[in-house]
């Protein structure tokens, strides 16, 4: 074999040593981080936050007074413009659902509670791989292990 060959495939080995390097080590860091995040589950969520805010309500409405022109005028009050679906419970309360969040609004005492679910930015994908989720990522984590 001619030494510029040699030089070739070692130059080569080289390269792809170093890259699957760099891609086992994000994958250790990924599987540590994701790890002490499922540790403590009982703690905090790793995969979402929640945030609840409770909404002063001026206007009182009744069942049979909701409409979608109110129902998209209350989702302004917490920046919403497009709601799923609603529903009134009672005589007095409506309750707002969105993408990933929810407004369940009290007219007898003017108030509301928007409740908020997103994505932890990492975590919430690690953790996906840790726990197996993704379809096929079994086999890979098998060889990884």
């Amino acid at each position: 074999m001619a030494k510029w060959q040699l030089k070739n495939i070692r130059s080569l080995n080289m390269a792809a040593h170093r890259d699957f390097g760099y891609f086992f080590s994000t994958l250790i860091i990924i599987y540590c981080l994701s790890g002490l995040a499922l540790n403590h589950v009982d703690e905090w969520n790793p995969d979402f936050i929640i945030t609840k805010d409770t909404i002063q309500v001026n206007s009182s409405y009744t069942k049979e007074a909701i409409n979608n022109n109110i129902i998209d005028s209350l989702g302004r009050l917490v920046g919403e413009t497009k709601y799923k679906v609603y529903d009134t419970p009672t005589n007095d309360q409506v309750k707002i659902y969105y993408d990933n969040a929810s407004f369940h609004i009290n007219f007898a005492n003017h108030s509301g509670i928007y409740e908020k679910v997103s994505r932890r930015a990492v975590f919430y994908h690690s953790n996906i791989l840790h726990r197996n989720s993704l379809k096929g990522w079994k086999w890979a984590s098998d060889i990884f292990a």
